[in-house]
C-alpha cells in the first residue's frame, strides 16, 4: 500500500469530512479544469461559480498519467502553473511537456474545492494539421485558412488610421472566403468595420452572400492599435444551415509565450493600403489558428 494518498482519494476524504451527518449529499461542485494541447505545450481553464475567488492564481499541476487511473500520488509531475485571468477565462498553461498522455489538477484553497481535468493525449505533428476553420469543424484547432492567408480585396474605404471606418467588397471578385468549405464558388462578399473603444482597435470581418447582406459568417476581435498585427479574436462564427445561429463558434485563447499566427497566439493581421492611388484596392490579410469554443 503507498504511503502517499492520491488527491482524488484526498478530495473525496475531504468532502465526506465537511458533510454533516445524516444530511443528504451535496450537489457536485461546478469547479472545473480542462485541458488541451498548443504547439509548445498544454493549456486550459480553471473555471468556477466564483472565479475571482477560486479560479484567479490558482496553481495547476500537470502529470503524465502512467497506469490505467489518473494518480497523482504515482504518476510523473510535469510542472505547475497559476491561472491567470485572459478574454476567455482563467488559463493557465505550460510549455515544453513533449508528448503523452496528460491531465491537470488543482488542490483545495478555502472554500474552493480541488479538482483534476480529464486526460489528454497530446501527439506530434499538429502544427501541420491543415484542417480549415468551417461551418462543420470539430473540438479543438484549425487553421484560417491554409497554405496562404485569408485575402479580401476591398476598394472605397478609408484610412484604417482613423477611428473608425468600413470597408465593403468592391467588384465581387475579392477572395472573402471565410468560411471555407460550404460556401466556395458562391457569390460571397466580405466587409470589414473598425472603431476604437478602451484604447484598442476593434474589428468585425463579415461574409455574406449576394446583395442580401446576410451574414453567414463573422471574426470579430481587437488589435492593441492601428498598426499592430496582433488581432485577438473574442468570436468568430461559421454557420452550417439556412439559419443564423446553427454553426461553430471560435476564438484565439492567447497562451503564454505564443507568436502572432501560431497555434495559441493571436491572428496575423495586415491592412495594406501601399496598392491605393486615390481609388484603388486595399488589401487585408489574415492568418494563424482558432480554437472552437
Amino acid at each position: 500500500m503507498r504511503a502517499v494518498p492520491s488527491l482524488l482519494v484526498a478530495l473525496v476524504a475531504l468532502v465526506a469530512a465537511l458533510a454533516p451527518a445524516g444530511a443528504a449529499a451535496a450537489p457536485a461542485s461546478q469547479d472545473r479544469i480542462t485541458i488541451d494541447t498548443w504547439s509548445k505545450g498544454v493549456f486550459g481553464y480553471v473555471e468556477s461559480k466564483q472565479p475571482q475567488v477560486c479560479s484567479a492564481q490558482r496553481l495547476v499541476t500537470v502529470y503524465e498519467q502512467t497506469g490505467e487511473k489518473r494518480d497523482p500520488g504515482v504518476d510523473r509531475r510535469v510542472g505547475s502553473n497559476r491561472a491567470k485571468k485572459t478574454a476567455a477565462g482563467y488559463q493557465w498553461s505550460l510549455r515544453h511537456t513533449g508528448v503523452g498522455a496528460f491531465y491537470a489538477a488543482t488542490a483545495a484553497r478555502g472554500d474552493c474545492p480541488g479538482a483534476i481535468s480529464r486526460t489528454f493525449s497530446k501527439l506530434p505533428g499538429r502544427v501541420n494539421d491543415p484542417r480549415l476553420c468551417n461551418p462543420n469543424s470539430g473540438p479543438g484547432w484549425c487553421r484560417l485558412n491554409w497554405p496562404k492567408p485569408l485575402h479580401f480585396e476591398t476598394e472605397r474605404c478609408r484610412s484604417f488610421t482613423r477611428s473608425s471606418g468600413d470597408c465593403d467588397t468592391g467588384e465581387p471578385g475579392g477572395d472573402a472566403n471565410y468560411p471555407f468549405a460550404d460556401y466556395f464558388g458562391s457569390d460571397l462578399h466580405g466587409e470589414l468595420q473598425w472603431w476604437t473603444a478602451d484604447d484598442l482597435r476593434h474589428v468585425r470581418y463579415f461574409t455574406h452572400t449576394g446583395a442580401d447582406n446576410v451574414g453567414i459568417a463573422h471574426i470579430a476581435g481587437t488589435l492593441p492599435g492601428p498598426g499592430s498585427d496582433r488581432f485577438t479574436v473574442t468570436d468568430a462564427y461559421a454557420q452550417r444551415s439556412n439559419v443564423y445561429g446553427d454553426g461553430p463558434h471560435f476564438e484565439t485563447p492567447i497562451v503564454a509565450g505564443a507568436g502572432v499566427g501560431e497555434m495559441g497566439g493571436p491572428l496575423g493581421f495586415n491592412f495594406d493600403a501601399s496598392t491605393k492611388i486615390v481609388f484603388g484596392t486595399e488589401d487585408i490579410y489574415m492568418w494563424g489558428w482558432l480554437y472552437r469554443k
